[in-house]
């Protein structure tokens, strides 16, 4: 509701930003590693993003974040991490627009020129 009212987006600033990020931390991964890569560092960054909005559904993140104590102890991380999958809020929408970011980078990585290295002569 907060980003909603707060910037011109209207409804769409709801889940803009769930797109945003596995869009822009996909493209930047693909700066640091090799043209055959680069479409995983786009599906890591996608799976990544799903995990943690699926991790916020009601029936998971109470257990999960159980599990995180219990497997991890009660370290301000730890205890930062099982905050937000338990007060965190799950959202269709977010789920939709991690994978439709993820899908974009990749997308506009296809689309870009590979630079092949040069031919040595013999």
């Amino acid at each position: 509701v907060y980003l909603t009212q707060r910037h011109g987006f209207g409804a769409a600033g709801a889940w803009l930003p769930s797109l945003v990020h596995p869009f822009a931390f996909g493209l930047l991964t693909a700066l640091a590693l090799p043209a055959t890569w680069r479409q995983a560092g786009c599906a890591a960054w996608g799976a990544v993003n799903v995990v943690f909005e699926l991790g916020q559904h009601p029936s998971v993140g109470a257990p999960l974040a159980e599990a995180l104590h219990a497997g991890l102890g009660g370290s301000a991380p730890v205890s930062l991490l099982a905050d937000y999958f338990v007060l965190g809020s799950f959202d269709g929408r977010d789920l939709a627009a991690a994978v439709l970011g993820a899908l974009a980078a990749a997308a506009v990585l296809r689309r870009l020129p590979t630079h092949q290295e040069p031919a040595h002569a013999c």
